[in-house]
């Protein structure tokens, strides 16, 4: 698909609005994938403007948030055509990022920046490469405006959503993940603690970039 000139998040965007005006009849799965904030660094000129006039940002760090702002706009959309089709209230909306922000670049495009004290980004499995947060919204299924502060892998999130939609996996499946359902709804339970990390950064070398956490504990290696 050759580009037509439109801003590429905006697409997704419309794809998936099309796509829920489509299935909104029947149960159905909606993965966005959105690429944004992502190198090359392009924004339209009215989504950098509001970070530039502050002052307070390089070119760089402002392109990043004006791509997160239309971003933004899109998730709105895409809520919003939930609620024009009446299924928003057992529509389960889950909102993460795969790692953390990509640091650097040079001059005007270096995109270090803020994020919130943790050591590290994108990248590196310290706390800044590999923490991230997460938003849930399931308004008929799960309690409003509750913080859950337990540890939740990405893999935790099939068996979760499973559990969610009144299905179970294959018997013969073996998952790294945890139903944490319950735990979401506040009913007493742990979630799992130990768990494993690695990217070699595309080269085939295991011990490379690597951590292990249990409890309050974690290695790194190097």
């Amino acid at each position: 698909m050759r580009a037509d000139g439109r801003y590429l998040t905006d697409v997704w965007t419309g794809e998936a609005v099309q796509f829920i005006e489509r299935h909104a009849a029947g149960p159905f799965f909606l993965h966005v994938a959105y690429n944004a904030p992502h190198a090359p660094l392009q924004a339209p000129e009215e989504e950098i403007a509001p970070f530039a006039e502050t002052g307070n940002f390089n070119w760089g760090v402002c392109c990043v948030y004006g791509m997160i702002r239309r971003m933004d706009e899109g998730v709105a959309r895409i809520l919003q055509a939930l609620r024009e089709k009446a299924i928003e209230e057992n529509t389960i909306v889950l909102f993460t990022s795969d790692n953390g922000p990509q640091f650097g670049g040079g001059g005007r495009e270096c995109t270090t920046r803020f994020n919130c004290g943790l050591n590290g980004a994108k990248g590196s499995v310290y706390e800044g490469g590999i923490r991230v947060p997460m938003v849930l919204r399931w308004p008929a299924g799960l309690p409003a405006g509750r913080l859950f502060g337990g540890m939740v892998h990405f893999c935790d999130w099939f068996p979760t959503l499973l559990a969610a939609a009144g299905a179970r996996p294959p018997r013969d499946m073996t998952l790294d993940g945890i139903d944490v359902l319950p735990l979401l709804r506040g009913d007493d339970g742990q979630v799992e603690t130990r768990r494993f990390w690695q990217w070699n950064h595309y080269t085939p070398l295991a011990t490379c970039n690597a951590a292990m956490r249990e409890g309050n504990w974690k290695l790194v290696r190097p």
